[in-house]
């Protein structure tokens, strides 16, 4: 197979890490270090692109930045929305199949009492509150029912706001 360098560079045959069907098929790429983004039309290092076996050079077609901004118009779309919430479902229901195998409820065990071991005081002030109870509205946002027990200082542990699950969960990431 005879390429001439204009069909070469003018096609975006230009790098990328072989395979060794490949290296037989397109041998001048073998010792290229740049690569054309069909995305943004440039000329840019093969490390700017991520890998594709499928592909005849071994890297997409469309460089790092050009192919995330094609993935995140893709996830605000109707079918990227109910394809990332089919991933993360996936992920929840085989985390669920793993807790029900010994080898989860080891592991499971196992993270607990590192967990204990690693906060200690944040045990003792749980167990110190676990029988008040959760009344009254939410103390942040004065809108929805406490759920949550907060502990804002666990050196205190009789010292807790009583908060809604989103605030509680706000407070606990914005950290």
């Amino acid at each position: 197979m005879v390429v001439s360098e204009h069909e070469r560079v003018g096609s975006g045959l230009v790098g990328g890490s072989l395979s060794a069907a490949s290296r037989h098929r397109f041998p001048f790429l073998e010792d290229k270090v740049m690569k054309f983004c069909s995305g943004c039309d440039r000329m840019l290092f093969r490390s700017g692109f991520w890998k594709n076996k499928r592909r005849y050079d071994g890297l997409q077609s469309l460089c790092k930045s050009c192919l995330g901004a094609v993935n995140r118009k893709w996830k605000q779309t109707k079918e990227g929305k109910v394809s990332v919430r089919k991933t993360n479902q996936r992920g929840v229901d085989s985390r669920k199949r793993y807790a029900q195998t010994e080898k989860g409820k080891v592991a499971l065990r196992k993270a607990a009492i590192n967990y204990r071991n690693k906060f200690p005081e944040r045990e003792r002030a749980h167990w110190k509150t676990q029988y008040v109870p959760v009344r009254g509205v939410c103390e942040r946002c004065r809108k929805r029912t406490a759920e949550c027990k907060h502990h804002p200082d666990y050196s205190q542990p009789m010292l807790i706001e009583m908060l809604c699950t989103s605030c509680h969960r706000e407070v606990h990431h914005a950290c």
